[in-house]
């Protein structure tokens, strides 16, 4: 894995421009930095602009993560080599961290999520991973930002 971050910095110059591209790949940043100890408590929510808003289980883990902002925007940078991060937004969303720590994947059936992950393969998305030189590095992104996609699709059916 660290050999497919330490190719993405110029992958990411190449689309810097796709908004839901930067998106995937910074969340995918943000799980592999946090680890799953504090994964289990925080959600990343959406990427807005260079700000990376992220829910949290609680106001006592606003607190406690908030304390490491810092750290953690300087290892989600670095993992990214580049800096596409400038600010961490923490949020209390109690609901959207439960379901998003809750594999979706276990909840639907293969083809049923097949199904939702082919929905989100876009000519944008396609766009993107094609500027990925490195086979290897653009099936992760493609596998993160369809994943990531579906997964929020999938919420908002529920909630809506």
């Amino acid at each position: 894995m660290r050999d497919v971050f330490s190719s993405l910095p110029g992958a990411l110059r190449e689309f810097a421009r796709n908004d839901k591209a930067r998106e995937a790949v910074v969340i995918a940043a943000w799980n592999r930095v946090v680890g799953p100890g504090l994964s289990e408590h925080t959600a990343p929510v959406r990427l807005q602009g260079t700000e990376l808003i992220v829910a949290v289980s609680s106001d006592t883990w606003k607190k406690q993560i908030g304390d490491l902002a810092g750290q953690i925007l300087f290892k989600v940078n670095g993992a990214l080599g580049i800096a596409m991060v400038s600010y961490i937004q923490f949020t209390v969303d109690t609901k959207f961290v439960r379901n998003q720590n809750k594999p979706l994947a276990r909840s639907k059936s293969d083809a049923e999520w097949e199904a939702l992950v082919a929905d989100e393969f876009t000519s944008d998305l396609k766009t993107a991973a094609n500027e990925i030189d490195n086979e290897t590095l653009r099936q992760l992104f493609l596998s993160a930002a369809t994943s990531n996609l579906a997964r929020q699709r999938s919420d908002l059916k529920k909630d809506g």
